[in-house]
């Protein structure tokens, strides 16, 4: 397995994550606006502040997730792009490797693999997606039924499309004939697994992973619901357990 990836891994982290010793790791050289960030506002801890709603942030934050613009100013860039290219071009043809993996985000891992189809036809390509990259919720990209098209022109070639869940495979159909869920594992390597999900917990649990963004993925309907049942039984507070696992601490 040959992992190519971005130097950003390496910017305001705690420690490096783990990764299986089968996996060779390639750190391709990035400059984008995260590479940036790391180095002039980001603390060693990693922890990022919420997001917090301007018009002009707002603004920004949409025109670097539109494309054709987020192929310079999202997370990856032209430098990792064109890293990653060489790189996996070179190891295409020393491996002869038949399977290729990309994730979204950012885009450009896309475009990557989408690229590397086009001159090695043999290639079996699954492409997944952690989040949609058109979120109507949060509108955050101009032109939405554009970006789906240029989406699905992207992926078009990709055996496969993952995802997650099966409310973004519902909003990914548009995408490709074949939209599989791929739900969130726990990799083998670590001590302490999860158990089998048929085994009862001590406690209900509910746990969210991801960003927190005002007026759009805000959990204060989250608190109000529990508080409410809180009130009519004190007893749940015992039974119930509320897990937050993302960026904002």
């Amino acid at each position: 397995v040959f992992v190519l990836t971005t130097s950003n891994r390496r910017l305001g982290v705690l420690r490096p994550l783990p990764f299986p010793p089968e996996a060779t790791i390639y750190d391709l050289p990035t400059i984008d606006y995260q590479t940036l960030r790391a180095r002039l506002t980001m603390k060693r801890s990693g922890r990022r502040a919420p997001w917090k709603a301007s018009p002009i942030l707002d603004f920004l934050r949409r025109i670097k997730e539109t494309a054709p613009f987020s192929l310079v100013l999202d997370e990856g860039g032209p430098l990792y792009i064109h890293s990653a290219l060489r790189r996996a071009e070179a190891l295409i043809r020393q491996h002869h490797i038949e399977f290729l993996y990309s994730s979204y985000r950012p885009r450009a891992d896309h475009l990557i693999a989408h690229s590397l189809c086009r001159s090695h036809p043999h290639l079996r390509w699954l492409a997944d997606f952690r989040d949609p990259h058109v979120d109507a919720n949060r509108g955050n990209v101009f032109w939405p039924k554009l970006q789906n098209t240029l989406d699905a022109r992207l992926v078009r070639s990709a055996e496969v499309v993952s995802t997650v869940s099966s409310g973004i495979a519902n909003h990914l159909k548009h995408l490709h004939p074949n939209v599989r869920v791929l739900t969130n594992g726990i990799a083998p390597w670590q001590q302490q697994p999860f158990p089998p999900p048929n085994l009862p917990h001590s406690k209900f649990l509910i746990t969210y992973t991801g960003s927190l963004y005002p007026q759009h993925q805000n959990p204060h309907p989250l608190f109000r619901a529990i508080r409410s049942l809180l009130n009519q039984s004190p007893d749940l507070s015992h039974s119930l357990r509320l897990v937050y696992a993302g960026p904002h601490s």
